[in-house]
């Protein structure tokens, strides 16, 4: 007879341990995330962790043209405001930088630029678009000021990519090679040989050495550079969390804080490492809406390179 009522008792309370858990919603992820998740990601061992609830994201598929849902892109968007991520699972999907460059000026190359809602994203076969690249902003072509290569190919060596801390504030990379993202330090003033470089070969050479990646951008730490930090302007951050290199998390906002941006993809998302690029009115994003959700915001300042999502 004890036997039964020490096994209902246990029966109790395990089925009001469960019925706790699955009405606790105030860290409950909405289903439209779980489900996504699953269905893109599955492929992965595990997803980055988030280290508090992301609650306050609201998750959307990409939408494919044949009515279906896109594997490997899924976007979040906190609140009602115009601040999202888009996380992007490399085995699935590619992120590419997109230029047209147009010419050199003292054999530095010179950039076209564009702004986001010009684009008609199918007709280039992708899902979504977000300014990238710091660049000089009274210029039409325009410079870069950071180092940019793309499928094994130096694009550019920027024109600050070997300015001290106190010009730019430290610099950062992010790389991608074999469905894997990279995030770290691209803070040098010399070559490897210890000498200062004078033209864009001696800078495309020496940053290729250091950082052989097949795709590579760089931006600038958004810790410790100061770019407006305590103006809500427009930000453009990516992350990763290093235990799961083949998730990339690109956070763009309209209005936000340097450290507030920064805060979302560590505590939310999990990142580990984060490197932030041009922001202000440079910041914009567009995706294929074909729901009409409205997500995205666009601007008008034209700049010269893209991620695209493909």
């Amino acid at each position: 007879m004890k036997k039964i009522n020490l096994f209902a008792l246990f029966s109790v309370l395990i089925i009001a341990g469960m019925c706790f858990t699955s009405c606790n919603k105030d860290d409950e992820t909405p289903m439209v995330m779980q489900t996504n998740q699953v269905k893109n990601f599955f492929t992965r061992d595990s997803i980055a962790p988030v280290t508090r609830s992301i609650s306050d994201w609201t998750g959307l598929d990409v939408r494919a043209a044949d009515g279906g849902f896109v594997s490997g892109i899924f976007l979040y968007r906190r609140g009602t405001a115009n601040t999202y991520v888009v996380k992007v699972n490399l085995s699935h999907r590619q992120i590419k930088a997109y230029y047209v460059q147009n010419g050199t000026s003292n054999g530095i190359p010179l950039f076209n630029r564009y702004t986001a809602s010009s684009f008609n994203l199918p007709s280039y076969n992708w899902y979504a678009l977000v300014n990238a690249s710091f660049f000089w902003l009274n210029d039409t072509p325009t410079k870069l000021s950071f180092f940019l290569k793309k499928n094994g190919s130096v694009i550019a060596a920027g024109t600050s990519s070997y300015k001290t801390i106190s010009e730019d504030g430290p610099r950062k990379y992010f790389a991608i090679d074999n469905n894997q993202a990279y995030i770290g330090d691209a803070q040098w003033t010399t070559t490897l040989s210890g000498t200062v470089p004078t033209t864009e070969s001696e800078m495309a050479t020496d940053m290729n050495i250091r950082l052989p990646y097949y795709d590579v951008f760089c931006g600038l730490d958004p810790v410790n550079a100061n770019k407006n930090k305590t103006s809500s302007i427009g930000r453009t951050m990516v992350g990763i969390n290093s235990s799961e290199p083949g998730i990339v998390y690109i956070l763009v906002a309209k209005s936000l804080k340097q450290i507030t941006a920064y805060n979302y993809l560590i505590n939310d998302f999990g990142c580990t490492d984060v490197v932030m690029f041009d922001g202000s009115y440079s910041s914009q994003f567009k995706f294929t809406d074909l729901d009409n959700t409205g997500w995205g915001f666009s601007s008008t300042r034209a700049v010269p390179v893209f991620f695209a999502i493909k």
